[in-house]
């Protein structure tokens, strides 16, 4: 996993149309220390984003939603923050739809995500840009304690 101190410099929009998946996908990012903007659909999260004061950093986005779709999306998203990485999603999609940027086939494991969102962060935003040293990073990982918290009867 990044390092906690950058990690909580990056602000990720987190999208998707079941609100079940969007708030658990969420939950991880924040237990990992990310700040996170939920969003159900295209709209609300254009209206997130375009409300919160500083950039964001990554759109991690369902491909396959009513209204607008991921592609549309992101589309809009960097038009206005032209640096934004995104993680496209989907249970139907084809992965080689989307050959240059990362993807995850739904329904992922936990480690998937947060290898795809590290990945993604790590690839665009240099720690040098942040202030940080560039040599060192560690593999992706999940925080074994938020994670035993989440599975904990009543987390």
């Amino acid at each position: 996993m990044l390092d906690q101190r950058m990690e909580e410099q990056f602000t990720i929009v987190a999208v998707d149309d079941n609100k079940a998946v969007g708030e658990f996908m969420a939950e991880v990012l924040r237990m990992q220390g990310y700040r996170v903007l939920e969003a159900t659909c295209g709209a609300e999260a254009l209206d997130a984003a375009q409300h919160y004061e500083n950039p964001i950093d990554l759109l991690l986005t369902d491909v396959e939603m009513s209204e607008m779709d991921g592609l549309s999306l992101w589309r809009r998203v960097r038009d206005r923050w032209p640096e934004v990485r995104v993680v496209f999603m989907s249970g139907s999609a084809m992965p080689h739809d989307f050959d240059c940027e990362p993807f995850l086939s739904q329904p992922f494991a936990l480690h998937e995500l947060m290898a795809a969102v590290d990945d993604s962060l790590r690839r665009h935003h240099s720690r040098q840009e942040r202030g940080f040293e560039t040599s060192g990073l560690p593999p992706a990982q999940l925080n074994p304690l938020a994670l035993s918290a989440m599975n904990a009867p009543g987390g």
